[in-house]
């Protein structure tokens, strides 16, 4: 599918996608050009509810279908819903990036693509249809520091990643995204009322 690169505020997304087996992984890497730190989304929260536990997970992402026939693939704030009342909004974990460093991910995903999110976990077979796509869409949030006095928490529970937190963050987020079309590609489209934000 080759490689494609995108910049924005001197943050550069770069990624090369490549089927392996019944997986599709995005090899990627995110750039900081500029003078001041930025956070780059990272991973998902998963929760253990039984064990009260919680861990990062790396291969968490939010997916839908685009209006161009793209799987849209998001590390980054999931679209709010619109059917459902939510205590919250729920933030990515995200990882620290200083002027001048490069951090170099894998996000491996199985295929075929099946939209869900952190709002909407995924469901049976008879929750969805299957549709052929015309390529995928890999988008990564990046918040750039906002002002000296921004802190962000550590996460105590995944090394090296912070919780931003909402107040104030996202009208301040910015997307990458780096496009790539192939064929015979298939997602599982959610027949219920699900967020589509393009």
């Amino acid at each position: 599918m080759g490689t494609t690169t995108s910049t924005r505020d001197s943050i550069t997304l770069t990624c090369t996608p490549e089927k392996q087996g019944d997986t599709i992984v995005f090899a990627y890497t995110v750039k900081n050009d500029g003078r001041a730190p930025a956070y780059v989304s990272d991973a998902e929260t998963r929760l253990d509810m039984k064990a009260r536990t919680a861990e990062a997970d790396p291969n968490g992402v939010t997916i839908w279908r685009g209006g161009e026939g793209y799987a849209h693939v998001l590390k980054g704030v999931a679209p709010w819903p619109t059917d459902r009342t939510t205590l919250g909004r729920v933030m990515p974990l995200m990882v620290r990036l200083a002027p001048g460093a490069v951090i170099a991910r894998k996000l491996v995903l199985p295929m075929p693509l099946a939209e869900h999110s952190p709002y909407y976990g995924i469901g049976n077979l008879r929750d969805y249809s299957m549709t052929e796509i015309e390529g995928v869409r890999l988008l990564v949030d990046v918040l750039p520091e906002p002002d000296p006095a921004f802190v962000a928490e550590a996460v105590p529970y995944a090394k090296g990643m912070f919780d931003v937190g909402v107040r104030g963050t996202l009208p301040l987020m910015r997307r990458l995204a780096c496009d790539f079309r192939a064929h015979g590609l298939h997602l599982m489209i959610r027949n219920a009322s699900y967020p589509r934000p393009d």
